[in-house]
């Protein structure tokens, strides 16, 4: 619908930092992000690598509070920030390579329905 369109409303991008590890690039991403004027909200949130590690998935969405799922349902551009790693090899810590993920497939699912 061309009305619709035209009233749309083009929300900020939000920079989750994951609780506690992520805290170490705030002092860093948010200059870097004032330097680019752009607009952007900034919101913490908790996603435990030891959660997927021991596959406790309910827990792991149950622990999500509405600073990051309602972004994530407005279809907001969400970046998630962590430096903790156990996994020297993959470089990227597992709450991004394996807690997001999850989340993201978990959300779609619930959302959209498992055909998606």
């Amino acid at each position: 619908n061309s009305t619709r369109e035209s009233t749309a409303v083009e929300l900020p991008s939000v920079h989750a930092f994951n609780l506690t590890n992520g805290l170490e690039l705030l002092p860093r991403v948010v200059p870097l992000l004032n330097s680019q004027q752009c607009e952007f909200h900034t919101v913490f949130t908790r996603i435990q690598s030891t959660l997927c590690e021991q596959a406790l998935y309910d827990k792991l969405i149950m622990e999500l509070d509405h600073s990051i799922l309602m972004p994530l349902a407005l279809g907001q551009h969400v970046y998630v920030y962590d430096v903790c790693s156990r996994n020297k090899k993959r470089g990227v810590p597992r709450a991004i390579w394996y807690g997001v993920e999850f989340v993201r497939y978990a959300l779609v699912y619930y959302w959209h329905g498992k055909d998606s």
